[in-house]
């Protein structure tokens, strides 16, 4: 029976000899994917972005899009889509207050269901653009950017790009696996 601190060497030897070589084998790293995301808003809003869907939550006063007399789309282009995407959400609730809308699906590229680093760069926005939740394995890779006009004076378009890359597991962990 082998002592665990030489299996463990041992693991480390046949990583070295095998692994690491094929390293520069490897492709580079994937370039970040993005989504550029425009909408009206009033009140605060939260844009739930999971797998290849895109649903807003509306939490407060009219819902994206949808201030008196407007009728316009939450505009989404990604580097997978070059042309804009305008979607017109539905509420099947209401147009103000708490309500969800209809889910769009369809986005590519679809948010993956993996470790990922993603930050948020506001473009246009009269006062907040935040990421309430980044996508991790306890929200089952759910993404939430709040889009926050709850400032008085009515409706103002808001503009961000959310860039996101997977997170490389370190060589560190693969041990911890094996162990």
């Amino acid at each position: 029976m082998a002592y665990p601190s030489v299996k463990r060497s041992l693991i480390v030897i046949l990583l070295v000899l095998f692994a690491l070589p094929g390293l520069a084998l490897l492709p580079a790293p994937a370039a970040a994917d993005y989504y550029d995301i425009r909408a009206y808003i009033d009140g605060v809003s939260d844009l739930v972005i999971k797998g290849n869907t895109v649903q807003w939550h509306n939490s407060s006063a009219y819902v994206p899009g949808k201030f008196p007399g407007t009728n316009a789309p939450t505009t989404i282009t990604t580097n997978s889509h070059p042309d804009p995407i305008d979607w017109y959400p539905d509420w099947p609730s209401g147009t103000y207050g708490d309500v969800w809308s209809s889910v769009y699906t369809g986005l590519t590229p679809a948010l993956p269901h993996i470790p990922q680093r993603v930050t948020l760069t506001k473009v246009q926005a009269r006062n907040d653009i935040s990421i309430l939740q980044y996508p991790s394995a306890a929200n089952d890779f759910t993404l939430i950017v709040r889009f926050d006009d709850g400032i008085p004076g009515g409706a103002d378009w808001y503009e961000a790009r959310v860039d996101f890359v997977p997170v490389p597991v370190p060589v560190s962990g693969i041990l911890l696996l094996l162990e």
